[in-house]
C-alpha cells in the first residue's frame, strides 16, 4: 500500500507525475532512491503466489534468523521503489506465503507517532459496522488506483517481534492501510474489492479525481494482551 494524500506534491513535478503518484517528503525521496542493500522484488498481480492464503508463523519461528531476514527484505523491498514510499506491505508480496505484515513511513504522511510495526498471524477481531470509501493503490498493482469500501475502525490482534501477543486498534485511513495489507494473507488484491468504475490509472485519476479525495483522520493504540504480560 502506498498513501495518495499528498497527490498535489507531484502537480509541481511533471516527471514525478509520470512516475508514480506518492506524494512524499524531499527527504523521504532521498531515502529511497539511495538504498544500499539489494532490492528484492515485488510480485505484481497475474503471479498465482499472490493468491494462495499464507500459513500462520509460529513463535520460535518469529525469532528465527530466517524471519528476521524475511523482515529485512520487506523492508528493502518498500522503501526502495524509488520515488514511491510504501506505508504498508506484506510477505505474501515477496512471493513468501506467511502471515506477515511490515508497517513503516506512516508517521511520515498518515498518522504522526505510528511506529515501524511488524504484526505476525494478524487477524481482525473486532470492527467498526460503518464504512468509508478509499482511494488505494498497491506496490504488487503498480500505476493504478481504486477506491474500496473499508471499516472506519478495527481491531487487530497479532505476535509482535518477540512473539508477544498484543492487539492494535486503528481507525481512519491507518484502517484502511491495515485491512488492504490483511487481505493479501488471504490471497486478496483491493483490485477485488474496488468499484470496477473507480478503476484507472495514476495519471487519470490526478487528472479526473484527485477532488473525490476525501482523507480520515487516523489514531492507534497499542495494547499488550494479560497473557502477554
Amino acid at each position: 500500500f502506498f498513501d495518495l494524500r499528498n497527490c498535489s506534491f507531484f502537480k509541481k513535478n511533471m516527471f514525478l507525475r509520470q512516475v508514480c503518484f506518492h506524494g512524499t517528503t524531499s527527504r523521504s525521496m532521498k531515502r529511497t532512491l539511495s538504498t544500499p542493500h539489494p532490492i528484492p522484488k515485488i510480485i505484481r498481480l497475474g503471479n498465482p503466489l499472490l493468491r494462495k492464503t499464507a500459513i500462520d508463523v509460529g513463535p520460535q519461528e518469529i525469532m528465527a534468523p530466517e524471519t528476521q531476514k524475511l523482515i529485512q527484505n520487506l523492508r528493502n523491498a518498500m522503501n526502495s521503489q524509488r520515488v514511491v514510499v510504501g506505508v504498508g506491505i506484506a510477505a505474501p508480496q515477496l512471493g513468501v506465503s506467511k502471515r506477515i505484515v511490515y508497517l513503516s513511513n506512516i508517521h511520515e504522511t498518515m498518522c504522526k507517532g505510528f511506529p515501524t510495526t511488524t504484526l505476525f498471524n494478524p487477524r481482525i477481531v473486532d470492527h467498526d459496522s460503518s464504512t468509508f470509501e478509499m482511494w488505494e493503490s498497491c506496490l504488487s498493482v503498480p500505476s493504478m488506483v481504486g477506491k474500496v469500501k473499508r471499516y472506519k475502525s478495527c481491531v487487530v490482534k497479532y505476535l509482535d517481534t518477540e512473539a508477544r501477543e498484543r492487539q492494535l486498534t486503528v481507525s481512519g485511513d491507518l484502517a484502511a492501510v491495515l485491512q488492504h495489507e490483511l487481505d493479501h494473507l488471504d490471497g486478496v488484491v483491493y483490485t477485488d474489492r474496488a468499484e470496477i468504475d473507480s478503476l484507472g490509472f495514476h495519471e487519470e485519476f490526478m487528472t479526473f479525481k484527485f477532488h473525490e479525495r476525501v482523507e480520515l483522520p487516523s489514531t492507534f493504540k497499542f495494547e499488550p494482551l494479560e497473557s502477554s504480560q
